[in-house]
């Protein structure tokens, strides 16, 4: 029997088969019942957690084209290459003064067809473009794109 199924007395000093009166069997199943729910959360919120951080490495693990971002805030797509649906922005050339800063400043920039995700540890950032809303899109439109909405949300200097 375990410390924890030994105990279940409010009294925690007195062991399970000297309180049987106190609690019925029903009773006692029902809070181990109660407890393994609460276990199964736990570990699922655990799981879910190691699960998020293992992807958000991976997506800065992966090598992804790099995308760049000029000193006004406009993002630039490499001319003559493929639309993929993910790029890498290297932020090391805008200084931030926090992370919170440099979070809220990429979700500013987030629009309808595409959506920017910052990793403060890493100076970097992650473009995610919806290419299925723009699929004759190329660079050159993309960026005009980027041009006008970039601009519209000046960099605060």
């Amino acid at each position: 029997m375990s410390k924890i199924s030994a105990y279940l007395c409010f009294d925690f000093d007195i062991p399970i088969m000297e309180c049987s009166e106190k609690l019925t069997t029903e009773v006692m199943g029902n809070v181990i019942n109660a407890a393994k729910v609460a276990n199964r959360i736990w570990l699922r919120l655990c799981l879910i957690s190691i699960l998020s951080l293992f992807s958000a490495v991976g997506l800065m693990a992966q090598d992804h084209p790099k995308a760049t971002i000029d000193e006004q805030g406009i993002i630039h797509l490499p001319e003559g290459e493929a639309i993929v649906s993910k790029y890498l922005i290297d932020l090391s050339g805008i200084e931030f003064s926090s992370s919170e800063e440099m979070v809220e400043f990429m979700s500013t920039r987030s629009g309808d067809s595409y959506m920017l995700r910052a990793f403060p540890g890493d100076n970097k950032a992650i473009l995610m473009l919806d290419c299925s809303s723009k699929a004759n899109w190329n660079c050159a439109n993309w960026n005009a794109h980027f041009s006008q909405e970039c601009l519209a949300k000046p960099i605060k200097k």
